[in-house]
């Protein structure tokens, strides 16, 4: 399933038009809308609300097959040679606040431009020395990447963004925020089929399941970094691999009882290694 994240309701109605969404009542204060193939959170304006409904999402067991994460919606544009309607992804994501930056993986081949999206707390206005670099300007990115990268990895949150103003502080309406995307909906809805789903569990036996599951508790893995570790168990399972069971129960006995950020990184390494990967 594809977990679709926009901030307004004009940004996700043409989404949840085309795909047929339906709207569903899961958990107080989250606006979701569930296909069979998609659902859609609109989380209302700012990175920290962002957060915070993607998080609470993302644990409903009615999005448990959930495989990508898009965040979807406007974005204004230092750059005033790049026409309203223009559809970028982000390689690179700022916090304006912190200055703390965000790398999706860019695995997947797109049509769209690339640029790199800040996220800032309040509506970007053009300075009068406004870099020339192209940036775009958006309140909620960085706050969903920090909570989706808790259960997705980086190679499956995409950030696509459509031009909606060149940041000299014009009031957007619904009807043009929402025309944008109805525009730009064809060349997103292609970017969005073409996404890989998630290797099938089949793959695995009951006993290296289980193992996984020992390696988890052992070195208190974050859902990320388990489906990063389950990716890495079915490469090598593909790739003719014997005793998968074995290298992984070594590698969590060999743990200590206390986890630290380095002692996990250093297991996870290790792990890669017995893999041949």
């Amino acid at each position: 399933m594809k977990f679709l994240v926009a901030a307004l309701f004009p940004e996700a109605r043409p989404l949840i038009r085309r795909l047929e969404l339906k709207k569903e009542s899961l958990g107080p204060g989250l606006e979701l809308y569930i296909g069979s193939d998609h659902a859609l959170l609109v989380t209302g304006i700012g990175r920290l609300t962002a957060a915070v409904k993607v998080a609470r999402a993302l644990q409903l067991p009615r999005l448990s097959a959930v495989n990508s994460v898009i965040n979807i919606g406007i974005c204004g544009c230092s750059d005033i040679s790049i026409a309203l309607g223009t559809v970028f992804i982000a390689n690179k994501i700022e916090e304006d606040s912190t200055t703390r930056a965000f790398f999706p993986d860019m695995l997947i081949r797109h049509p769209f431009e690339e640029a790199t999206l800040v996220t800032v707390d309040s509506p970007k206005i053009r300075g009068p020395q406004e870099p020339p670099e192209r940036v775009l300007y958006d309140m909620e990115a960085s706050g969903v990447f920090q909570a989706a990268a808790e259960f997705i990895t980086s190679d499956r949150l995409h950030f696509i963004k459509i031009v909606s103003d060149h940041l000299f502080g014009d009031k957007l309406s619904k009807d043009l925020i929402k025309d944008l995307t109805e525009d730009s909906l064809n060349i997103v809805l292609r970017f969005l089929s073409g996404l890989p789903e998630l290797e099938p569990k089949f793959g695995l036996d009951t006993n290296e399941e289980e193992a996984l599951q020992q390696l988890r508790e052992g070195l208190r893995l974050t859902q990320s970094q388990m489906v990063q570790v389950h990716d890495w168990a079915m490469a090598y399972r593909i790739a003719g691999g014997a005793q998968l069971t074995s290298k992984l129960i070594a590698v969590a006995r060999a743990q200590p009882d206390k986890q630290t950020k380095s002692t996990r990184a250093v297991a996870l390494e290790t792990l890669r290694h017995e893999l041949g990967l």
